[in-house]
């Protein structure tokens, strides 16, 4: 059963088949791709305001943290859970006022007023 017109019907339908799945496999990334392109946004929109969010809470985590080791240096104790904690504390009023800022005004908009005060940008003008 080594003919070559069987062989020529195997190769030509696996090269059909393989046709046809290789079009489904077009068809299957193009529906993906349109629906869940919605959800590829939500993502990164998700995404830059958790970085914006961070970037708020931040500042009195450092603070903390500042605070932390200054009050483990002055006691002689450098190794202690003292900086965690105070950093742990400033994490968790910066998180606070992180979702104040959020519901309130938005993270995006308070943080384009902190960057473009007239004071911030004086010192670029003079030079």
């Amino acid at each position: 059963m080594d003919s070559p017109h069987l062989k020529l019907l195997i190769n030509f339908t696996m090269a059909h088949s393989l046709a046809i799945d290789a079009e489904w496999g077009v068809h299957i990334i193009r529906y993906m791709f349109k629906h869940l392109q919605g959800y590829q946004m939500k993502f990164l929109a998700l995404l830059a305001q958790s970085l914006l969010w961070l970037t708020v809470a931040a500042s009195p985590t450092l603070i903390g943290i500042i605070i932390g080791v200054l009050l483990s240096m002055q006691a002689g104790e450098l190794f202690t859970l003292r900086v965690p904690f105070c950093g742990f504390i400033g994490f968790v009023i910066g998180s606070l006022w992180a979702e104040r800022i959020r519901k309130t005004i938005g993270l995006s908009t308070f943080l384009g007023k902190l960057t473009g005060m007239p004071e911030l940008n004086k010192n670029n003008k003079n030079s």
